[in-house]
């Protein structure tokens, strides 16, 4: 396989981020300085775009939990006590014991879910809890999603910081290179004109 054709203009850009093209004039030398923090920041601000996507996900996977608990409680009515059996999902038996498995590990509770075999003539497995489990549980998610709030906003604040410098370094190299090309149209001016 041919190695892919790169631009003359590629090229020469990364020989000026490489170092490769010496560059004797100082503020193209703080342009370079400047650019290369430009893309640590990019690359930073992507990492922390991630985390803070990531955070959002589990934050709506919690809550998507939650109204599917609220609902159950809901549909069973005042005269649910807390030992009455709730069904929380119906499904194949492997989607039955993945939801099962992945609720009790958000609700801090060990062991593997218990998932009831299919009774004629319904053709589906359901996870089921106890009312008193899912009212305890209801607590523990929401003290998770309190705690994942908090830490979105201080990821989102860190994330509005990288912008920011990531904003005042392109800015920064910009301003190097115009003052750059600018000193060197003071310089040749003069010689077109002799």
């Amino acid at each position: 396989m041919a190695d892919p054709v790169i631009s003359a203009a590629e090229q020469a850009y990364q020989a000026f981020i490489t170092g490769a093209e010496p560059v004797s004039d100082t503020l193209r030398r703080v342009a370079r300085a400047f650019l290369l923090l430009s893309i640590a920041l990019a690359k930073t601000t992507e990492l922390q775009t991630k985390k803070v996507s990531s955070i959002a996900d589990q934050m709506t996977k919690l809550r998507d939990y939650m109204t599917n608990m609220n609902a159950q409680i809901g549909l069973a009515g005042p005269s649910a006590t807390d030992t009455t059996i709730l069904t929380l999902f119906e499904g194949t038996k492997k989607d039955a014991e993945d939801f099962g498995a992945a609720l009790l590990a958000a609700l801090d509770i060990k062991g593997d879910p218990l998932v009831s075999a299919p009774a004629a003539p319904s053709t589906k497995y359901t996870f089921r809890l106890e009312r008193g489990v899912i009212t305890q549980g209801l607590k523990t998610l929401q003290l998770k999603v309190d705690d994942l709030s908090s830490l979105s906003q201080q990821e989102q604040l860190a994330l509005q910081t990288l912008m920011n410098r990531y904003n005042a370094a392109v800015e920064a190299t910009s301003t190097a290179i115009q003052k750059s090309g600018s000193q060197a149209e003071a310089v040749i001016r003069p010689m077109g004109t002799a």
